[in-house]
């Protein structure tokens, strides 16, 4: 084998490893939402797709919850979180979501901002919600 093969797979190898450990240490939220407050816990609005935000260990990212920006999708800058119905956790760290819930008050049609809290997502699994997400939390 030549010396140069040998020092360009020793390269390879060198810049292969952090990138491997960086991603074993990463959270990737895939979620989905509805384009209205109306729609059933699980069941996002097809047009708005699946989403996706990656964060590093021990990293956050606050999400606007304006119901004006209902029908819009992240843009990798700026994410929305109205209407939060399916999220999966696609990384390797447990995820944790600050939502709010929408629940009925009564038998009628009232319903409030009633439910708050945090959600802990292990790696690989997936919860169906009704929730708006303001912020996600890498573990």
């Amino acid at each position: 084998m030549s010396t140069r093969l040998v020092a360009a797979a020793a390269t390879a190898l060198v810049l292969l490893i952090p990138a491997r450990t960086m991603s074993a240490q990463s959270c990737t939220l895939e979620y989905q939402r509805a384009d209205n407050m109306w729609a059933p816990k699980g069941e996002p609005s097809p047009s708005l797709g699946v989403e996706t935000l990656t964060l590093a260990k021990g990293q956050g990212k606050a999400f606007l919850t304006d119901w004006k920006y209902e029908k819009l999708r992240n843009n990798g800058t700026t994410y929305y979180g109205s209407h939060l119905r399916v999220a999966t956790n696609r990384g390797t760290i447990s995820v944790r979501l600050f939502t709010v819930g929408l629940r009925q008050t009564s038998s009628s049609d009232v319903y409030s901002k009633a439910t708050q809290g945090y959600i802990e997502i292990p790696p690989g699994d997936t919860r169906l919600l009704r929730d708006d997400l303001y912020n996600v939390g890498c573990l």
